[in-house]
């Protein structure tokens, strides 16, 4: 298992406190503010470098702390695996992550998938949401076209730079041609994970028991590329560029690319209620344990939030049944122990 043990020490609310994870999936419990969000964090940090909650990490400097220290202790491929990350108030993070005892770089991490409260929204609107859980896991897939964004996100900023300046046609043609052939290669790729993407979500989803999920039969994906593909990407960069000029950035390129649920072909957010949508969500990311070749670990936080008992169960049971590590928060209260019980695969700490 990944991370077998975890300490922390001057991290938020936490002094100096280790937890064991003793089953693949793990509850965390406890009232608001008593640091279950914070865990959850913690463990992004360790894995990514990065907080989902703040940009600068030093806001999780317990107060009057100098510093912080997240360590953890597990296996990957029954190799033992021992990450550590400290972070000094004036410094950088500093990061020890090995495998079978040897550094390892970034890209060979574990893939981290995060269910927050607001990906919750992520049906309704907020279509940067979508985008961003869609990117993050074909990078994880295909790392050779999260390169050609970073080269594309670049143009991208030079060709806005020259659109709020209002530079001539001309000049600013070298930064359209480049944003149209990175954009065409990223929406060639896009278009072909998206079509492997459908499948695997959908064929998770099918596979679930039809009576317990009967909200979720005749779901579709479709997909939506961020500008007309019946044409060239140049081409409709230079149909835009009037408008593009008043707006101050480019209005159309796979930067805007989007999809969405149906249910019976109506947009599922406007026939789901929050419960079941969230539920529909939590598949979804679920689902990734079919397209990744690696080992994913799952964070969610606040489960039990838009759900009633009997959702909170059937959601709590997917996440129990999928064969990688989750760490799980929530707010439950005594009557909910009763059905906590029904997991035997289950470690539940309470804060």
């Amino acid at each position: 298992m990944l991370i077998e043990s975890l300490g922390l020490e001057n991290f938020r609310v936490f002094k100096k406190s280790k937890f064991n994870f003793n089953s693949e999936t793990t509850l965390i419990t406890g009232a608001n503010g008593s640091g279950k969000t914070s865990l959850l964090e913690s463990v992004n940090i360790l894995l990514t470098g990065k907080s989902f909650r703040t940009k600068s990490v030093a806001e999780c400097l317990a107060e009057s702390q100098e510093y912080f220290t997240v360590k953890s202790t597990g296996s990957v491929k029954g190799m033992p695996a021992n990450f550590g990350t400290a972070k000094q108030m004036h410094s950088k993070l500093v990061h020890n992550r090995t495998i079978g005892g040897i550094k390892i770089k970034k890209l060979q991490l574990p893939f981290v998938q995060l269910f927050l409260g607001k990906r919750l929204f992520s049906l309704e609107g907020e279509p940067e949401l979508r985008r961003h859980h869609f990117y993050n896991l074909m990078f994880h897939v295909k790392p050779d076209l999260e390169t050609l964004y970073k080269e594309y996100s670049h143009a991208i900023k030079q060709r806005n730079k020259g659109l709020k300046k209002k530079l001539p046609k001309g000049d600013l043609y070298v930064w359209t041609k480049r944003v149209a052939e990175l954009g065409e290669s990223i929406t060639g790729g896009s278009r072909k994970f998206f079509t492997r993407y459908r499948s695997d979500v959908l064929e998770f989803i099918s596979s679930l028991n039809k009576k317990d999920f009967k909200f979720l039969n005749n779901l579709d994906l479709k997909y939506k590329s961020g500008w007309d593909l019946s044409g060239s990407f140049l081409e409709g960069l230079e149909e835009s560029l009037d408008k593009d000029y008043a707006l101050g950035y480019t209005s159309l390129g796979p930067h805007r690319q989007d999809y969405i649920f149906t249910s019976s072909k109506k947009r599922s957010s406007s026939v789901l209620s929050r419960g079941q949508s969230k539920i529909l969500i939590l598949l979804e990311i679920l689902s990734s344990s079919k397209i990744s070749e690696e080992s994913i670990l799952f964070l969610i936080d606040d489960l039990s939030s838009e759900l009633d008992k009997v959702n909170f169960n059937l959601a709590l049971e997917q996440i129990v049944l999928q064969n990688n590590q989750a760490i799980v928060t929530s707010i439950t209260d005594d009557s909910s122990a009763d059905y906590l019980t029904n997991f035997s695969d289950l470690t539940r700490i309470n804060l």
